[in-house]
C-alpha cells in the first residue's frame, strides 16, 4: 500500500496536535491550580464539583438564617431580660408596700416607681428589630427553619405583666398597700416572662449548633472538592516538564521527517 506524502502529513499533523494539546492542558493545570475546569478534563469530577457547588449556596444560605436567627434571639434575650428586672422591681415595691413601716407617703412614693416601672415595660414590649416590632407576629419568620413555628407576640408575652403592673399601680393610688392577689399575679407574670427567656435560650443554643454543623459539612465539602478539582503541583510540574520535552521532540522529529529533496522523487 502505497502511502502519499498528504496522508503521511495529516499524520504527522495529528501527533503534533494532540502533543501540543497535553502540553496546554498541563500548563493551564500548572497555571490555574486546578485539575478540572471543563467538562471533557474530567466528566464524573465535574458533576461532582457542580453538586458540591450547589451544596455549598445551600449552606451559606442556611448560616445566613442561622445568624439572622442569632441576632433576632439575642435582641429578644436582652429585653426578656429587662423585663425580668421590671417585675422583680414590682414584687420588691408590692412587699414594701405592705410592710407594717409604710407610711401614707411612702405608699405615694412606691404608687410613683410604679408607674415608671409600668413605662419601662412599654418601651421594652415595643421595641424594634431590623426595622420591625421585636413582640410582633410573624417577626421570626425570616429565619432559619428552626425558628418558623416560635414567635414571641408581645400580647401573648407581657399581657399579664401589664395587668399585674396596672392592678398594684391601683391598689397604690387608693393609698392601700399590695393585696396578696397583686404580689402572687406579679409573680405568675415575672414566671411567664422568665419561661419565653428559656424558650428564646433553648432556640439560640439550637441555632448555634446548626452553625457548628453547618461549619463541619463546610469544611467536609471543601475537602472532598480540592480533592476533585486541585491539582498536585509537584505532580502536575512534572507532567509539564515531560510534556515540554516530548512536544519539543515531536517538532525535532517532524522536522526531520518533513524535509523533502529531489531524491525522494527518483
Amino acid at each position: 500500500m502505497r502511502v502519499t506524502s498528504r496522508y503521511h502529513s495529516q499524520i504527522i499533523k495529528s501527533h503534533l496536535s494532540r502533543r501540543a494539546e497535553q502540553l496546554e492542558k498541563a500548563w493551564r493545570q500548572a497555571s490555574s491550580g486546578k485539575r478540572v475546569e471543563r467538562p471533557s478534563d474530567d466528566p464524573g469530577a465535574m458533576a461532582r464539583l457542580l453538586s458540591y457547588r450547589s451544596a455549598q449556596a445551600e449552606i451559606e444560605q442556611r448560616r445566613f438564617q442561622a445568624e439572622q436567627g442569632i441576632s433576632f434571639l439575642t435582641a429578644a434575650d436582652t429585653a426578656l431580660k429587662q423585663a425580668e428586672q421590671v417585675m422583680l422591681k414590682a414584687q420588691e415595691l408590692a412587699t414594701a408596700s405592705k410592710s407594717g413601716g409604710a407610711s401614707a407617703q411612702d405608699i405615694k412614693s412606691i404608687a410613683i416607681q410604679v408607674e415608671q416601672l409600668l413605662a419601662e415595660l412599654q418601651e421594652i414590649s415595643g421595641r424594634q428589630y431590623d426595622a420591625q416590632a421585636l413582640f410582633a407576629a410573624g417577626a421570626t419568620h425570616f429565619s432559619a427553619a428552626d425558628m418558623a413555628d416560635f414567635e414571641l407576640e408581645r400580647e401573648v408575652v407581657f399581657s399579664p405583666a401589664f395587668a399585674a403592673l396596672h392592678q398594684l399601680k391601683a391598689e397604690l393610688g387608693d393609698e392601700t398597700p399590695a393585696s396578696d392577689t397583686t404580689i402572687d399575679d406579679l409573680q405568675k407574670a415575672a414566671d411567664h416572662i422568665l419561661n419565653y427567656h428559656a424558650q428564646v435560650g433553648a432556640r439560640t443554643n439550637r441555632l448555634e449548633a446548626l452553625q457548628n454543623r453547618l461549619t463541619m459539612l463546610e469544611h467536609d465539602l471543601a475537602v472532598r472538592r480540592s480533592a476533585d478539582e486541585e491539582v498536585d503541583f509537584a505532580g502536575v510540574m512534572i507532567t509539564l516538564k515531560e510534556e515540554e520535552m516530548a512536544y519539543q521532540a515531536a517538532l525535532s522529529i517532524t522536522a526531520r521527517i518533513m524535509q523533502v529533496s529531489l531524491v525522494d522523487f527518483l
